[in-house]
């Protein structure tokens, strides 16, 4: 397990541990878009090694561009307090870490990974889920991403009508069957 997913000890630890978390993995995206450009192949074990750390990131590296990620690592300089963003984007990444491992060792909890890492990143931050997905619309405009699929159980009537309150256009065609049957939803983030 990656030492940073331990509780820290200290709010002001917690604040060192993510901001320097989060420029490693800035970092890390920023030489491997720079090698891209150079015309370098991208070395499949590095890739490996940043989606294992930082599960989401290689998604985040293909969809975010260049201009934004250097925002972001001008955001986390400094000493001042970490952006909402930055703590979000940390538990994430943590709870999908967490997550994978259990699957990998076969264990299967209800839910999508997804689906379960804004639950866990809205309980340690004393958010409702819908007030983790509600930060993650803007960022998707951010990010240049138009729509964004959100999936509830099918047996989740609370989910599904703030879903559709939302704009949730329904997906019928890709909706899951069986045991965690799944309703898929589209988002326009604009």
């Amino acid at each position: 397990m990656h030492a940073a997913t331990h509780p820290p000890s200290s709010e002001d630890d917690d604040e060192t541990i993510v901001r320097a978390g989060l420029r490693k993995k800035l970092a890390w995206m920023r030489r491997l878009r720079d090698d891209a450009a150079r015309g370098l192949p991208p070395d499949r074990s590095d890739l490996q090694a940043l989606a294992a750390e930082f599960p989401g990131a290689l998604r985040e590296l293909d969809d975010t561009p260049p201009e934004a990620l250097e925002a972001r690592a001008t955001e986390l300089e400094g000493d001042h307090p970490l952006p909402l963003w930055a703590r979000v984007t940390w538990l994430y990444h943590a709870a999908l870490r967490r997550d994978l491992e259990a699957t990998r060792r076969g264990d299967r909890p209800r839910g999508g990974l997804v689906e379960r890492a804004v639950s866990a990143v809205a309980a340690t931050l004393g958010l409702e889920p819908r007030e983790v997905e509600a930060l993650a619309l803007p960022h998707a405009r951010q990010l240049g991403i138009t729509r964004v699929l959100v999936t509830c159980d099918s047996d989740n009537v609370a989910s599904r009508r703030i879903i559709e309150k939302n704009g949730g256009i329904p997906d019928e065609a890709a909706s899951s069957p069986g045991e965690y049957a799944k309703l898929r939803f589209w988002i326009d983030s604009e």
